[in-house]
C-alpha cells in the first residue's frame, strides 16, 4: 500500500506487541507523507517511549525547523531537547513559541519549568549562586505564550525552588534569607479538593528535608509517613521516602516526571 494514513493504523494498532513492527510502519508513513505532522510527531513519541531521546530529537528537530508554525510539533521539539540535557536551547525556543490555550494546556509551562530549574542546578554546580537564585526566579513565572494561566498562590507548589533558594542562600552565607525559604516549605499546605490537587508528590521529600534542618529527621519521617499514609498509592510519595531514609536513587520504575528528574539531578549537584 502507497497510503501513508494505513501505516500510521497499523502502527498505532500493534504499538505494544510489535516493536520494530511499530516503528517500520512509522517511517513507512513519513516516507509516504513527509509534511504531516503526526507521524513525526508519533516517531519522535515512539523514541521517547523506548529511551532513545537522541533520535526522538533527530526526528523532532529538522520537522520542527521546516514547520516552525506548528506549536504541536514545537512543544515536541523543547521536550527532546530537555530530554537531552540542552536546557537553555530549551528555554529559548519556548520563549520563541506562541501555545494556543486549551484544556489540560500545562505542558508547556511545566517544560518551561523543569528547563529553568535545570540551568540553575547548573549555575550552582559551577558555584554561581546569585545566577541560580536569578534562574530560580525564571523557573516561578508563568509565561502568558504558553498558553496557561497562573494558578491561584495557594495552588503553586513551590517547595522545590525555595529548596534551592535556601542553599544557594547557605552557600552565600545569608542565613536569615535561608531559613526563610526553609519556614516558606514548611508552610505549604498539600492538599486534594474536589479531586484537584495542588501539589506535586516529589515535593513532598522537600519538605521532609527542610522539616530534617528545622526540627528532626524522626519529625519528618513522621510527616511523610501521614502523607504515605493518606496517598497509598502514590509511587511518587514511596519513592520520596525511600530517597530520605537512604539518600540514594531506589529503583522503582521510570516516572517520566519532571520533579523526579530535577531532584535527581539536584543530589548530584550538592
Amino acid at each position: 500500500s502507497g497510503f501513508a494514513p494505513f501505516y500510521a493504523a497499523r502502527a498505532a494498532l500493534f504499538s505494544e506487541a510489535a516493536g520494530e513492527q511499530q516503528l517500520t510502519d512509522l517511517k513507512k508513513a513519513i516516507d509516504l507523507d513527509k509534511d504531516e505532522w503526526r507521524y513525526s510527531k508519533l516517531l519522535s513519541e515512539y523514541y521517547i517511549a523506548h529511551g532513545d531521546n537522541g533520535k526522538a530529537l533527530s526526528v523532532a528537530e529538522p520537522f520542527y525547523k521546516t514547520h516552525d508554525k506548528n506549536y504541536i510539533i514545537g512543544m515536541l521539539y523543547a521536550k527532546t531537547l530537555l530530554l537531552n540535557n540542552r536546557y537553555r536551547q530549551c528555554s529559548d525556543l519556548l520563549a520563541a513559541i506562541d501555545i494556543l490555550p486549551f484544556e489540560g494546556a500545562t505542558v508547556g509551562r511545566e517544560l518551561y519549568h523543569e528547563a529553568a530549574l535545570m540551568q540553575a542546578l547548573e549555575a550552582m554546580k559551577n558555584k554561581n549562586y546569585s545566577k541560580a537564585l536569578s534562574l530560580v526566579e525564571d523557573a516561578k513565572k508563568w509565561p502568558q505564550n504558553l498558553g496557561v494561566g497562573k494558578p491561584y498562590p495557594e495552588n503553586i507548589d513551590e517547595r522545590l525552588e525555595d529548596w534551592v533558594t535556601y542553599l544557594c542562600y547557605q552557600k552565600q552565607g545569608k542565613r536569615e534569607q535561608a531559613q526563610r525559604s526553609l519556614q516558606a516549605i514548611v508552610l505549604f499546605n498539600p492538599k486534594v479538593e474536589n479531586t484537584v490537587s495542588n501539589f506535586l508528590p516529589a515535593n513532598d521529600l522537600v519538605t521532609a528535608w527542610a522539616l530534617a534542618k528545622l526540627d528532626s529527621k524522626e519529625k519528618a519521617g513522621e510527616w511523610l509517613n501521614g502523607e504515605i499514609k493518606q496517598y497509598p498509592h502514590n509511587k511518587i510519595i514511596a519513592w520520596c521516602r525511600q530517597v530520605f531514609d537512604n539518600k540514594n536513587l531506589p529503583e522503582i520504575g521510570d516516572f517520566n516526571n519532571a520533579e523526579v528528574r530535577i531532584l535527581e539531578k539536584l543530589m548530584l549537584v550538592e
